[in-house]
């Protein structure tokens, strides 16, 4: 057996803390396998994170450290900030207070710019991918009972999403994630089969969808129901209602057993139906958020989204019958994007009449996804210039004056949100409005008036 510290360095709290689901199923997997685990979570600590760390470190002298590493940067073009910095110095400190522990990095980050964050943090080992089963694999070679593992990079396998498989939420603190954030994330099924010419999802879950059954995911949604008291819940998967089947299984069996909770999840609107929105609003549904992008044809081609401007508005139409706040989620000045299209997508979203948008400028560019190899042949940058510092796709119709043209939106419609443009909503409101018993997306309580 060794003793395990698994570290979310993760700081971002907006527009909502988020609870380690990654790091937590990890150590799930460790803990079933023998080992002892704790979780070290920096989210509400601040500037005194390091110093919590080294006195754990000092007091657990863990033989394996695992850094989990959520985001590389906010992935905003105006106000771009890396967390790189950040995960330096976690890690120094744990190499100062843990000197014989093998430090291993893992999570989405990683999996996207995993040999630059090797070299980056100096780390033993880093595993690509889904983690449960290799992170297990390698704590068995570490422990002896099997052949030492190569140093560097290790490569995930998908992980067994079975009933056993579930994130080992005692070990964070969830009654506070709950209270500042609103929700408690749930898991309903792995990989996505879109093929949006920008997104990172298929290279971290891969385009095979791989679902939990219904029951299982609601057999877990009663655990913390039960276990913690908290019936407010958020479905992170990248798209909650592909296959749409398997969305509506989940709301019959959440109606079928009579429970009374909330819920919120990412929606795309190529894959809705008047079945589906009914069994959405009899299970508990409040809100959801659409990855809508764009609301004019052209962009919506160059972007590859897999659906048009009539199933946003059938989409944003279904909310409103069935009482559901709904959020589009925006990129402007993507692929193709012309100011005609930006008028055209602006006026289209305003007409659905959302409760909130949230609207970002340009790209974040990943590796080997299609809109980095678009960037590449049109000269935007270099060949290989795609890593830790953040690099953006703005399409070069609308480059100039871009950042103008948005704090004019922002104005205008005081319901979108645009990062890095629109002022962040302040921490003393944010801090009212979940003292005030304030649930879900903080967006819900926060629309700010009417577009005008």
């Amino acid at each position: 057996m060794l003793n395990v510290l698994l570290v979310s360095p993760n700081q971002e709290r907006a527009p909502d803390p988020v609870p380690p689901i990654g790091a937590a199923y990890v150590a799930d997997a460790a803990r079933r396998a023998g080992h002892a685990v704790r979780i070290a979570d920096a989210c509400f600590d601040g500037p005194t994170f390091p110093g919590h760390l080294a006195r754990e470190l000092d007091e657990l002298r863990p033989d394996v450290v695992g850094l989990s590493l959520r985001n590389v940067d906010n992935t905003t073009l105006f106000g771009t900030e890396s967390y790189v910095p950040a995960y330096r110095e976690v890690a120094r400190v744990v190499r100062e207070h843990a000197p014989r522990a093998k430090l291993v990095l893992g999570g989405s980050a990683f999996t996207l710019f995993p040999h630059a964050l090797l070299e980056a943090l100096g780390a033993d080992h880093g595993i690509a991918g889904e983690g449960e089963a290799q992170f297990v694999a390698l704590l068995d070679r570490l422990d002896g009972s099997a052949e030492q593992p190569p140093e560097g990079l290790l490569w995930g396998v998908p992980s067994d999403l079975g009933p056993r498989a579930r994130p080992a939420r005692d070990l964070v603190d969830l009654a506070r994630y709950h209270r500042e954030g609103g929700s408690t994330n749930l898991q309903t099924k792995r990989g996505c089969a879109f093929q949006c010419s920008y997104c990172s999802y298929p290279a971290l879950e891969g385009a095979r969808i791989r679902t939990r059954r219904p029951e299982d995911v609601v057999d877990e949604i009663e655990g913390v129901l039960r276990e913690h008291g908290i019936d407010c819940f958020f479905f992170v998967d990248s798209v909650f209602n592909v296959p749409p089947d398997h969305a509506v299984g989940i709301c019959d069996e959440i109606v079928r057993r009579n429970l009374e909770i909330t819920w919120s999840a990412y929606l795309s609107p190529a894959a809705v139906t008047a079945r589906l929105f009914e069994s959405m609003a009899r299970s508990g549904c409040r809100s959801v958020d659409f990855g809508t992008d764009a609301a004019s044809p052209a962009t919506l081609v160059a972007l590859r989204k897999g659906f048009g401007v009539e199933d946003v508005r059938l989409a944003s139409a279904l909310c409103r019958e069935h009482g559901i706040k709904f959020s589009h989620s925006l990129v402007l000045g993507g692929p193709g994007e012309t100011w005609s299209t930006l008028d055209e997508t602006v006026a289209n979203v305003v007409a659905t009449e959302p409760t909130a948008v949230v609207a970002v400028a340009g790209v974040r560019l990943h590796p080997g996804t299609e809109l980095a190899a678009r960037a590449i042949a049109e000269g935007q940058v270099a060949h290989g210039a795609i890593g830790l510092e953040p690099v953006f796709y703005v399409s070069e119709a609308v480059r100039d004056g871009l950042l103008d043209r948005l704090a004019g939106i922002g104005k205008r419609h005081r319901n979108w949100f645009i990062p890095g443009i629109t002022p962040p909503v302040p921490e003393p409101l944010r801090a009212r409005l979940r003292a005030r018993g304030a649930e879900g997306p903080l967006w819900e309580q926060l629309s700010r008036g009417a577009s005008r």
